[in-house]
């Protein structure tokens, strides 16, 4: 007979990319158990966790959205998202400020409080907003990696990019495993020999002594060069840009081995994902030829559209097209 308050992970949000799969009713499967379970149960809240406010496509588009608020009731349970703690001092909040969610100055706030007095007096939107930017140091670091189109001896070389999350000041420190370093956030690294290499970034504060360190490990082969996709000048003058999933980089600068997804993108004033598609390049010839392909996407009608004639035997047959919004 008291009233329960459930915590989990995923909060309990009807769709696929929140973490229920997806059943014949308009609810997910487990979502449905859920609900009756808890059917004539005094659950006044659920809290969960995973969704964020602010998520970008490899880098490239940024993609808001307010994870902060109500989502619709399962029975007379309200639904809430409770953010990952540290994105709020990182400066990247939502898109502009609005009265849902209380940000203030593009920022979310350190602390939330949601204060629940019965199932029908419940206030989810109070903040404290106190940063001063040093609450928490944290980078997140990413460390993009591709074969490069350069060639050196008879080794391919490698690009590398430093990323962050946080949008905090950082210096750059490189280790490429051979005693060679780098300060660059982009770099260009051909080897003098075929071995097995061990990446290192690091990225540090430059006001004190705190620094995260991400690597990768890599094998550099004698006479097996990457394959890569060749952009028309059509494709380049309209702004469509093909990205690796894998690389998180442009195949104008990178190229690949084996399986990747391809990312499309049509980037004018900003980064517009259009459709994905999967190439295996092990069937490519040294570069993969989209001369016929027809992409584009317009936000004003909501229309895209993916077609190519005839695909090179290298792409999948299965593709994804994203349809936009106003």
């Amino acid at each position: 007979g008291k009233a329960i308050i459930i915590f989990s992970h995923h909060p309990f949000v009807g769709s696929l990319k929140y973490g229920f799969t997806l059943g014949p009713s308009p609810l997910p499967n487990e979502l449905k158990e859920i609900q009756e379970i808890i059917r004539n149960q005094n659950v006044i809240s659920n809290f969960g966790g995973h969704i964020h406010s602010f998520e970008e496509i490899h880098g490239r588009s940024p993609q808001y959205a307010n994870a902060n608020k109500i989502y619709e009731p399962v029975n007379n349970t309200q639904i809430l998202t409770t953010e990952a703690f540290m994105v709020g001092s990182n400066g990247r909040g939502v898109e502009k400020e609005t009265n849902e969610n209380g940000v203030k100055d593009s920022k979310k706030g350190i602390i939330r409080i949601v204060k629940i007095f019965d199932i029908q007096n419940f206030h989810p939107n109070n903040w404290e907003v106190t940063e001063t930017g040093d609450e928490f140091l944290a980078f997140n670091p990413s460390l993009n990696f591709g074969f490069s189109l350069r060639r050196h001896l008879n080794f391919p070389c490698v690009e590398v990019e430093a990323s962050s999350f946080t949008e905090k000041p950082f210096t750059i420190f490189w280790d490429f495993g051979d005693n060679t370093t780098s300060s660059e956030k982009e770099y260009t690294k051909c080897y003098d020999l075929a071995g097995k290499y061990k990446i290192t970034l690091t990225l540090k504060d430059p006001k004190s002594e705190f620094k995260e360190i991400i690597w990768k490990e890599i094998e550099i082969k004698e006479g097996i060069f990457p394959k890569t996709i060749k952009r028309t000048q059509r494709q380049i003058e309209e702004g469509i840009e093909f990205i690796s999933e894998r690389a998180k980089m442009t195949f104008d600068k990178i190229g690949q081995f084996g399986k990747d997804k391809v990312w499309i993108l049509k980037r004018k004033s900003s980064a517009t994902p259009i459709g994905i598609f999967d190439v295996d390049f092990e069937k490519a010839e040294d570069k993969l030829e989209l001369e016929g392909l027809i992409v584009d996407t317009e936000k004003i009608n909501k229309k895209s559209i993916l077609y190519m004639e005839k695909w090179p035997a290298a792409v999948e047959r299965s593709k994804i097209l994203f349809l936009p919004i106003k």
